[in-house]
This record gives C-alpha cells, structure tokens and sequence, in this order.
C-alpha cells in the first residue's frame, strides 16, 4: 500500500466533499476561499515523525528473580500471547525499570516520556504486582483514572493482553473492569462488586454505586447531604457538650456521659 497515494485519494474525496456545499456569490470572497482551499488550509501537509529508539532496560524475568516483582508478573507481562502459546519473555524501556524499582520501594514518582513510551506499563504493572502481593483481600484494591472514556476503553483493550489472554476463561490472576457511565446492567454492577482494578473517568468516583458484599466487594456508598451530622456508632452513647463555666477536670469520664434523650425538658439548678 501506498500510503502518501492513500492520502492524495482521501484528501480528494474529502475536498469535493466539501466543495459541493460552498456557493460564493461575491466574486472576491469566493476567489479567497478558493484559493485558500488550493493551499490546503482544511488538509495541511502529513507530519512524518520517527519513533525514538528508547534506552533498554530489566527484563520482566529478571525482575521477578530479583524480587522486585511478584512471581506471577512473569506469566501475565509476556509478549504475543494468545491460545497458542504463552508468549515471549517482555524487556521493559530503562524509564519503566525505574519506575517499576521505585514503586516496588514504596516511592511515589512522576514519569514525563514521549507518546508510545510505554507510560501505561510504568504504572499497571506495579499495581498488578501489588495487587498479587496483597491477595486475598477483597474488593477494589485500585482505580485508575483516565481523563476520557476512549483511553479507558483502549486501556480495557490492553489490559485484557496481559491479564486475560493465556489463562483460563473468567479466571484470570487479577480481575478487572471499567465504570464509565456507558456499561448497563450486569455489567455496570460488575464493574464496581468484582474487579480489584477498575479504570474510570474523573467524573465517575462520586456517582459510583453502592457495591454488593454478597458478590464479594467492599461497601462503596456515599453518604446523603446532613448525614455526617447525624451519623453516629453503634454505641447509645452521645457526645455532648461541656456546660458552661464547669471546668473539663469536673466533668465525669466520657464513658457516663449521656445526651438527654429528645423531648426532656433541662432543669437548671441555681
């Protein structure tokens, strides 16, 4: 395939396209917009750009050998895999290494890279690996979120390589799933009960439902407007406030004081 004669081909359709809704009475406006259509504002020039070779770093194995990462991170981070095989051994880019290492100590990081960098990776393989580090424990153990519903859909996409691919069906090693406001039914239940890693949009934590503990999730439930004002523990027992002029030494242990229940009357004493 001719990629440039591609381009001239759609280019054309795109340009007839767009010709066929302009009628231009006044002679210059019209010869303005025609030359200007001839330049290519609508349609610049293809940018052409190489792929920077980024410096190598630890291999997937090697890490794991070393105990920086999980043992099963050396299944589930492999190239290639699918039905026939379970892929290749992965090398990771040197700022993925560190990255990597610097999680694995407990470290927080910021990681600046170019686009196709592999910046996803920097981050979901030391949330998986923490994820595998911490079983059994249940519920959603991370979120991640994404600006937009596309990247969380591709995000999805990817996830479903490593975490999916070569193992057996609905049992993967760390489950999954995205709450974006477009899942309906099951799966949108699903998507907050089940996965220990769920992918979202910056909108979407303060409308996530509440989550089913029968399925096996952590509550998640936000609390109404006043609520916090009314909540208390399970104990009868109820705050109250120091009267005036008393001095705290005076007053009895926390543990035998009591609110006057609703409706009584306060009595002074002189």
């Amino acid at each position: 395939m001719d990629v440039f004669e591609l381009r001239h081909r759609l280019i054309g359709d795109y340009a007839r396209y767009v010709d066929s809704f302009i009628h231009i009475r006044e002679p210059r406006v019209r010869d303005h917009v025609q030359a200007s259509l001839g330049d290519g504002v609508l349609w610049p020039d293809p940018l052409i750009q190489l792929n920077p070779s980024f410096e190598p770093g630890n291999w997937i194995d090697n890490l794991v050998r070393d105990g920086v990462l999980h043992q099963d991170c050396a299944g589930i981070f492999r190239r290639d895999k699918g039905p026939s095989g379970p892929g290749e051994s992965m090398r990771l880019h040197r700022h993925q290494s560190e990255a990597v290492r610097t999680a694995s100590g407990g470290h927080n990081y910021v990681l600046t890279t170019g686009t196709g960098s592999g910046k996803s990776l920097a981050y979901i393989v030391p949330i998986v690996d923490r994820v595998l580090r911490e079983r059994p424990r249940r519920g959603i153990q991370a979120i991640v979120v994404y600006p937009m519903n596309a990247l969380v859909n591709s995000q999805a996409n990817e996830l479903q390589k490593f975490l999916e691919l070569g193992f057996p069906a609905g049992r993967p090693p760390v489950t999954f799933g995205k709450y974006t406001g477009q899942e309906r039914g099951e799966a949108r239940r699903d998507g907050c009960n089940v996965p220990l890693l769920i992918l979202m949009p910056p909108d979407r934590p303060k409308k996530m439902p509440a989550a089913d503990e029968s399925a096996g999730g952590q509550s998640i439930r936000r609390m109404p407007r006043g609520a916090r004002r009314q909540y208390s523990s399970r104990s009868t027992t109820r705050p109250v406030r120091r009267p005036r002029g008393v001095p705290t030494t005076h007053l009895p242990p926390a543990s035998t004081m009591r609110a006057p229940e609703p409706g009584t009357a306060r009595r002074r004493t002189a």
